[in-house]
């Protein structure tokens, strides 16, 4: 009986000490909170874990600045909000500032186009706006079970310009 005991108090102990990475709050909804630390563009959004804590990691430019906030993915809190001192905005994103944004997509939008590509299916893991070969596109990450969609979407014309499926 004491044997039985024992098992089942570190089945209990161990049972209670896994880290289920559940999130509380999803990618949008931590990147509606760093847009009220931070009103601005996104450029990055994206899911992390550190020392077995979940968080969504976004960069955002307002007024020619960089800033990092990171948001806890259980709680919602602003966990992170810093101002990059040694950003130099380049001459891409300094006339995109300048300009209004009907010459690039938003991240919402990008957002919006890659999860209807996929049926609304699974949630958004990585969408980062990235300048390859002087195009500006948005790379975005969808999960859904055992299946892991990467799509690149141009930040201009919102065309889908790289779509692919990796099954587990």
């Amino acid at each position: 009986m004491k044997k039985l005991m024992t098992i089942l108090f570190i089945t209990i102990i161990l049972t209670g000490c896994t880290n289920s990475s559940v999130e509380a709050i999803s990618l949008d909804e931590a990147q509606e909170i760093a847009l009220k630390a931070i009103d601005g563009n996104v450029t990055k959004a994206k899911k992390e874990r550190d020392d077995g804590i979940d968080y969504y990691d976004f960069e955002i430019i307002s007024d020619n600045q960089k800033y990092e906030i990171e948001v806890d993915a259980n709680t919602g809190k602003i966990i992170k909000n810093e101002k990059d001192t040694d950003y130099v905005p380049s001459s891409n994103e300094a006339s995109q500032n300048n300009n209004s944004q009907a010459t690039t997509i938003s991240i919402d939008e990008a957002q919006r186009i890659a999860m209807e590509k996929v049926g609304n299916n699974g949630y958004l893991v990585k969408c980062e706006l990235d300048i390859d070969d002087g195009i500006q596109k948005y790379e975005i990450e969808i999960k859904n079970g055992n299946i892991e969609y990467e799509i690149d979407i141009d930040a201009i014309s919102g065309e889908i310009i790289k779509y692919e499926e990796d099954r587990n």
